[in-house]
């Protein structure tokens, strides 16, 4: 007992619901817009079952990466310590590495699975797309849940992903990903918006 130090919890749980709330409302939106689109998007039949699947397959653990983006940039800015080339570097070094894991797997598994190919690549540059833009609006929304008000912005971002799953209702096999696009392009704009101002996003 002679280096025995007495230890203090302190439960912040609305501080926590803070800094998680974006990540509660995503999970619940991600969860509805897949249950309601796959059951739309496979009803198009087996090539679209396929492709989907196999874009699934080579891009799901990538974006799983990818939100360490966000992570990082909430925990430089809960310590003040946030340097925005700095992150923005890391994160197109670590999208570069990402891009090419699926590009490699695609070639590597592509005469395996046999998808159509006009599909899958119009589902791959979706994906891209929204990975390469994504650092951006994972790097101003860390900001903005951080250091503002996040009542405002979690009603905003949830209307992201009411707009995502009222896509799932589109009669397209391509419904989820027409709605990856919608969220996509709101919360560009709406992050560009209010971080215009802000010199530490410069």
């Amino acid at each position: 007992f002679k280096y025995y130090k007495k230890t203090k919890f302190h439960f912040a749980f609305k501080n926590n619901i803070k800094y998680t709330s974006f990540g509660i409302l995503g999970n619940i939106g991600m969860f509805l817009t897949y249950g309601i689109g796959f059951v739309n998007s496979f009803s198009y039949g087996s090539k679209y079952l396929n492709a989907i699947n196999f874009e699934g397959l080579t891009t799901d653990t990538q974006w799983d990466v990818l939100t360490s983006v966000d992570i990082a940039a909430k925990i430089d800015f809960a310590d003040k310590k946030f340097n925005y080339k700095s992150a923005i570097k890391d994160a197109y070094k670590l999208l570069a590495l990402l891009i090419a894991t699926i590009l490699i797997m695609n070639i590597t598994l592509y005469w395996y699975f046999k998808p159509n190919l006009l599909l899958l690549v119009v589902l791959l540059l979706i994906q891209i797309i929204d990975m390469i833009v994504h650092p951006l609006i994972s790097i101003r929304m860390s900001y903005l849940q951080i250091n503002t008000d996040t009542k405002k912005h979690n009603i905003f971002y949830g209307i992201s992903r009411i707009g995502r799953i009222v896509c799932s209702f589109i009669p397209s096999a391509f419904c989820t990903h027409i709605g990856q696009l919608f969220t996509m392009i709101y919360l560009y704009i709406y992050s560009k918006i209010e971080c215009k101002n802000v010199k530490l996003l410069k």
